[in-house]
């Protein structure tokens, strides 16, 4: 019984992991990639850094509502709000405005 319990401790976070949802997109401003922008989840400890040509993926902690920041360096802060179904990856494309 103890051996059962052990096992079923140590793959609780690996089921867990496999059933994550995700949002992943692409920050642009224009027709020109925004490499590194800053993508959070906002009220969580959750982000991620988009990459050279822009994009990004965010695990998501379940299916649920969600808001996520985008910041840049030279932009307005862009803010979306995202519904995450079970088991499907949210697609989130973010235009971003340079700042004034």
């Amino acid at each position: 019984m103890t051996r059962l319990l052990l096992l079923a401790a140590l793959a609780a976070p690996l089921l867990q992991s496999a059933s994550e949802q995700s949002v992943e997109g692409r920050v642009t401003s224009g027709a020109e990639a925004v490499p590194f922008a800053t993508v959070r989840l906002l009220g969580t400890p959750r982000g991620a850094v988009a990459d050279s040509a822009g994009r990004f993926e965010i695990a998501l902690p379940g299916a649920g509502a969600y808001r996520v920041a985008v910041t840049s360096v030279g932009y307005e802060t862009v803010q979306r709000d995202v519904r995450a179904s079970a088991g499907e990856a949210v697609i989130l494309d973010v235009e971003m405005v340079e700042s004034a």
